[in-house]
C-alpha cells in the first residue's frame, strides 16, 4: 500500500469493498428461497452463501466471497489491522447493523464497507437512520470489537442513554438472584437481541444502560421447569426507569432438544458445502478454519 496517511489507507481498504469491484457479494435484502443459518439461498446471485458463524476466522469470508454487513464490518476490520491501522468493529445488533472505525490522527473515523460511507458522523446510526416507514431509528446498543478480541460498550458514542434498573421477584415477592435477563430492542424489529443480558445479583437485580426506544426483556433462570417472565418496557434517554418483573413457572420453556431435525440439515449443509468447495479455487487454511467453526457449529445445534 503506496501511502503512509492512515485516512488514505483505510479509504484503499474501504474501496476494496465497492461492488463495481466484484471483490464481494453483499446478500443484504436479497429473496431468501430458503435459509436455515449459516446457509443461505436466494433466488439470484450469489444464489447461495454460507454466512460467517461468530466472529472467529473471518479469512473464512475471502472463501464464500458473500455476506452482509456483519461479514463486512469483521473482513474490514481484519484487513486494515494487517494494513497496520488501529481499528475496531462496532456491532449494533439490537438495529441489525455493523460498521468500523479506524484511529486517525487520535480520533475514530467511522467506516461502513455495507452501507458504503465513508467518515459519516456518530449521529447517522441514531437520529438520522429510519425506517421504511419514515419512523426514525433509536440505537439501542453498540459495542466495539478490537482485533484481539477485547470488547468495548461505545453506545454513548452514538446515542443519548438511558438507565433501566430491573428487579427479579417471584410470584411470592421474593428477590430472586442468578435469573438471566436478556434485552432486545423493538427499535427497528420487533424482538431483535441487543447483545446485552445480565445475571440478576443477591438483590435479585440487574441495571443495563441503553439508547431510548422500546424494549422486551425475557427473565428465566434454570429450575425445571423454569421460572420465566416477558415484559416491555419504553426507555427515555437521561432518564432512570426501575421496573419489577414476576418470574412465574412455565412448563412451555423446558428446552426440547429436536436432534433428528438437526443432524438431518447437518448432512444436507455438509453436502452443500463440499460441492460448492469442489467449485471453486480456495486457499486451505481459511477453508479448514472456516470447515472447523462450521462443524463446531452444527455440534452445538445436534448436543
Amino acid at each position: 500500500m503506496n501511502t503512509s496517511s492512515e485516512l488514505d489507507k483505510a479509504r484503499v481498504v474501504f474501496e476494496w469493498f465497492n461492488s463495481t469491484n466484484g471483490n464481494m457479494q453483499n446478500v443484504y435484502g436479497k429473496n431468501l428461497l430458503f435459509e436455515y443459518y449459516p446457509l443461505e439461498v436466494y433466488t439470484g446471485p450469489p444464489y447461495f452463501c454460507i454466512r460467517l458463524i461468530g466472529h472467529d476466522n473471518p479469512l473464512w469470508i475471502l472463501t464464500t466471497r458473500c455476506g452482509a454487513c456483519d461479514e463486512y464490518a469483521l473482513l474490514f476490520m481484519e484487513m486494515a489491522n494487517e494494513a497496520g491501522l488501529k481499528v475496531r468493529s462496532i456491532h449494533n445488533h439490537g438495529e441489525n447493523h455493523n460498521w468500523d472505525e479506524v484511529l486517525v490522527d487520535g480520533r475514530w473515523v467511522i467506516v461502513d464497507p455495507s452501507w458504503p460511507k465513508f467518515n459519516p458522523p456518530p449521529s447517522f446510526y441514531d437520529k438520522n437512520r429510519v425506517t421504511a416507514n419514515g419512523d426514525v431509528i433509536n440505537l439501542s446498543y453498540a459495542y466495539a470489537l478490537y482485533p484481539n478480541g477485547d470488547v468495548e460498550d461505545v453506545t454513548e458514542r452514538y446515542t443519548n442513554v438511558g438507565t433501566l434498573e430491573v428487579k427479579a421477584v417471584d410470584e411470592r415477592g421474593r428477590i430472586l438472584s442468578n435469573v438471566r435477563i436478556h434485552l432486545l430492542s423493538n427499535n427497528y424489529v420487533e424482538g431483535k437481541y441487543t447483545g446485552l443480558n445480565c445475571i440478576t445479583d443477591g438483590e435479585g437485580t440487574c441495571v443495563f444502560s441503553l439508547g431510548g426506544g422500546n424494549y422486551t426483556l425475557i427473565s428465566r433462570n434454570d429450575e425445571i421447569p423454569p421460572l420465566y417472565n416477558q415484559t416491555s418496557v419504553t426507555i427515555e434517554e437521561n432518564k432512570l426507569k426501575s421496573i419489577e418483573v414476576i418470574l412465574k413457572k412455565d412448563i412451555s420453556m423446558i428446552p426440547i432438544p429436536s436432534r433428528i431435525y438437526a443432524i438431518s440439515f447437518s448432512v444436507i449443509l455438509w453436502v452443500l458445502l463440499v460441492f460448492y468447495l469442489s467449485l471453486i479455487r480456495l486457499e486451505l487454511p481459511e477453508v479448514w478454519n472456516g470447515l472447523k467453526s462450521l462443524f463446531n457449529y452444527t455440534k452445538r445445534k445436534i448436543f
